[in-house]
């Protein structure tokens, strides 16, 4: 169950999903792979994501359309913390 701001919602794949990237983050973090300001738009996008699901929540059912889009969106979110895990610079 993920807690938001209008109640919980069941979501395994995106529970599962968050976690895996909250691990990828502080990780690259520890390790000094990822910059300040890399983090710092990390943590922008994961906050995006949360209120991307807040919104699909505050109607009281996530529906199929509001997943894919939180799905797009953590997608995204994956694709930079890729992207700035492996482009070389260092914090």
């Amino acid at each position: 169950m993920i807690n938001t701001n209008n109640g919980k919602v069941f979501a395994p794949h995106i529970q599962n999903k968050g976690a895996r990237q909250n691990a990828r983050y502080n990780n690259g973090a520890e390790k000094g792979w990822l910059t300040t300001d890399e983090q710092a738009a990390l943590q922008d996008a994961r906050a995006a994501d949360r209120a991307t699901l807040n919104a699909a929540k505050s109607d009281g059912v996530v529906d199929r359309g509001e997943r894919k889009e939180l799905r797009q969106d953590m997608r995204q979110t994956n694709r930079e913390l890729t992207a700035f895990l492996w482009n070389g610079d260092v914090a």
